[in-house]
Formats: structure tokens, C-alpha cells, sequence
């Protein structure tokens, strides 16, 4: 009986020795997983998973050599006015720019004034005429063209001459000049 008994005493311990040991590995995907795994998870908490691989795209990663790696920052957008007016973003700060080109039909450019009550002007071009407009009354405060300049609501109008021999100058009312009133020609 003592032979017995030492025998079941060291199958019981190899029995239970052996499952004892645990694996270095966490498998919980159900594939072969060897080393080291970390766990992986984004901001909003899905998806998350323990990994052992970390796959990039090719180009995007460098061996430093040294036990470490490098990953580029590859495919990030590049702020440009339109995408950060696209994501519905505005800023109060100054714009420092080039030039400016507005390409449309009748392309506008509006000048808003953020004190409440105050006029916003607005400039804009149709057909082979440029406006300057209050835009809160929609008065035209400047007509402008190839051959003339127009001052609608205060009647004076500056037209190129026949040829584009010198301009004509046309007011509709009272001229009153406070010091000197000059002319090359005639006064009529």
C-alpha cells in the first residue's frame, strides 16, 4: 500500500503541476498569439483588443534600430481655409493672405460689421459691372464699369472720354467747392 500511495501522491502532483503553468500568451481571438501583447483601444473605447501585432501602412514606419520604431503621421489632412470652415469652425483673428481671386457667376465679398445696428457693405461683380452696396438697406453706393464711375444717391457720375481722351465729370445739383475750383476747360 505504501507503493501505491507514493505513486498516486507523484501522479497527482505531475497531474496538477503541469496545468499549473500558465501560458505568457492572452488569446482571446481564438488565433496563435506568440509574445509579448499589448491592449489597443480608441478614444471613444470601441474597438478595443488585445493584440500582439500592430500592422501600418507601408512607408509609414521606420526601424530606429535601437529596440524602438518610428510611426509617420501619414494621411493627416492639412488645414486649409475651406476644411476648417467645412468643419464649421470660424475665428475672430486676423487672416493674413496672398492675393484673392473669387471665381463665380457674380462673385460677392461682404464686409459684416459685429457691432449690432452698424452698416455691412458688400462688393460685388455682374456681368461687366462692379457694385459697392450697403448691404443692410441694399442701396448701390458705387457703380463702375469700363467706361464710367457712377455715385448714384449722391448724382455724380465720372465718365471716360470719347477715345479715352480724359474723363467727364457729370453732377446733377450744386457744386460748392470751399477753396478752389479748377478746371482745363470749360465749366458749363
Amino acid at each position: 500500500m505504501k507503493g501505491q500511495m507514493k505513486r498516486f501522491i507523484i501522479f497527482f502532483i505531475l497531474f496538477f503541476a503541469v496545468n499549473c503553468f500558465a501560458d505568457e500568451s492572452i488569446n482571446t481571438g481564438g488565433e496563435a498569439s506568440p509574445g509579448i501583447q499589448m491592449w489597443f483601444e480608441e478614444e471613444d473605447g470601441s474597438p478595443s483588443k488585445v493584440i500582439y501585432k500592430i500592422k501600418v501602412t507601408d512607408g509609414t514606419f521606420t526601424d530606429n534600430g535601437d529596440g524602438t520604431g518610428s510611426l509617420a503621421n501619414i494621411g493627416a489632412e492639412v488645414d486649409t481655409l475651406d476644411t476648417v470652415t467645412g468643419r464649421g469652425a470660424t475665428t475672430t483673428n486676423a487672416i493674413q493672405v496672398g492675393d484673392i481671386d473669387i471665381n463665380d457667376t457674380t462673385p460677392h465679398l461682404k464686409w459684416e460689421d459685429s457691432t449690432a445696428g452698424d452698416d455691412d457693405f458688400e462688393a460685388y461683380a455682374d456681368d461687366d459691372t462692379w457694385y459697392l452696396t450697403n448691404f443692410n438697406t441694399s442701396e448701390v453706393l458705387i457703380r463702375a464699369n469700363t467706361t464710367e464711375i457712377i455715385f448714384p444717391n449722391v448724382n455724380i457720375g465720372i465718365q471716360k472720354g470719347v477715345g479715352g481722351a480724359g474723363f467727364a465729370l457729370d453732377v446733377t445739383g450744386t457744386i460748392s467747392a470751399t477753396n478752389l475750383l479748377k478746371s482745363k476747360g470749360d465749366i458749363i
